[in-house]
């Protein structure tokens, strides 16, 4: 026999107008993985997360001093950068520059104008059709941790157990953290795959440069707003534009760096 049916019709997926070509598409496409040499990624995640740690104190905590001291001044018209010295090991300390900004509770038409926004969210989610499930999802998270907020500054869950200058502390040692993990994390999903070291490198650089940029800002933007709103929008901003944005980015950044052309193109 020559050819079936079925064949002519897998030759014909490939054929577009005029008998042309149709390339698979890039979501589509099974990468190789680089083989004879598993060394290389762990090496090279290891090598380029020791350089990040190394440059923490010489480059990216200044940078960060100096972003936060220009975001606070335009907030209290004066310094309230102070640097706090967390001990690692011997002799070795980690100088972290935080801000000293403090924020007020809600008053009291605050704490109302919060619970006519929880009872909207509800509405929202219960009067949305079925379809459109993501927005339902995300005005019900919302409704639900600023109910948990608003109950934090009642007698049935009080007193609140967070201020502003630990909440900007604690996400800016994990926005650190994170910094440094990128490497690590490349070499698990993205060195190994089929891309030149150059490709690898700028992906890696990329991803770590928009991180020591956006972190300092995303978070005193989250002190500006919650110094302005209270308290109560400390659990909102932590949920919706915390880590997960910074996360976002990561895979967004990912996303497009697997669309680069690797070294053999099937």
């Amino acid at each position: 026999m020559s050819s079936t049916p079925f064949d002519d019709i897998q030759r014909q997926r490939h054929q577009g107008w005029r008998g042309g070509d149709i390339p698979l598409h890039r979501g589509l496409r099974v990468l190789q993985v680089t083989s004879g040499l598993a060394w290389r990624p762990a090496a090279l995640g290891g090598l380029l997360c020791a350089l990040t740690i190394g440059a923490v104190p010489l480059l990216i905590l200044p940078l960060w001093f100096q972003i936060e001291s220009l975001w606070c001044a335009g907030m209290t018209g004066g310094e309230c950068v102070m640097e706090s010295t967390y001990p690692l090991f011997g002799p070795y300390a980690l100088a972290l520059p935080l801000p000293a900004l403090g924020a007020p509770p809600p008053s009291s038409l605050q704490w109302w104008w919060g619970a006519l926004l929880v009872l909207a969210g509800v509405l929202l989610a219960w009067l949305m059709p079925r379809r459109w499930l993501p927005l339902r999802l995300f005005a019900a998270s919302g409704a639900l941790a600023l109910a948990i907020a608003l109950l934090s500054f009642t007698p049935v869950l009080g007193p609140f157990p967070y201020d502003l200058d630990g909440y900007l502390e604690s996400l800016l040692i994990a926005g650190l953290i994170l910094v440094c993990l990128v490497p690590l994390l490349y070499a698990l999903i993205y060195y190994p795959l089929d891309f030149s070291l150059g490709r690898q490198l700028l992906l890696t650089w990329l991803t770590q440069l928009w991180l020591v940029i956006f972190i300092p800002m995303q978070y005193l933007l989250h002190a500006w707003l919650i110094r302005h709103l209270s308290l109560l929008a400390m659990a909102p901003l932590f949920l919706f534009a915390g880590l997960m944005l910074d996360i976002a980015g990561i895979v967004g950044l990912y996303t497009w760096a697997m669309s680069w052309r690797t070294r053999h193109v099937s």
